[in-house]
């Protein structure tokens, strides 16, 4: 997703979506840990910034911090 290029930001989220419906299927979500990373403000966050962090949070485990 962070190399691709979308034609509207709505196509991103519908494809960051997808990622999360797939990972979320194939592992379990793991509790909040209180050493994560506070949550992306998405109101100031450019598209690259929040896929950034929807693959970190999926790579900890987190899919609810993703969602």
């Amino acid at each position: 997703m962070a190399s691709a290029t979308y034609p509207s930001a709505a196509e991103l989220v519908a494809d960051a979506v997808r990622v999360l419906r797939e990972r979320e299927a194939e592992r379990k979500a793991r509790p909040h840990t209180p050493d994560a990373p506070a949550h992306t403000d998405v109101s100031t966050s450019t598209p690259d910034d929040l896929v950034h962090a929807i693959r970190q949070a999926l790579a900890a485990g987190e899919a609810g911090r993703a969602r």
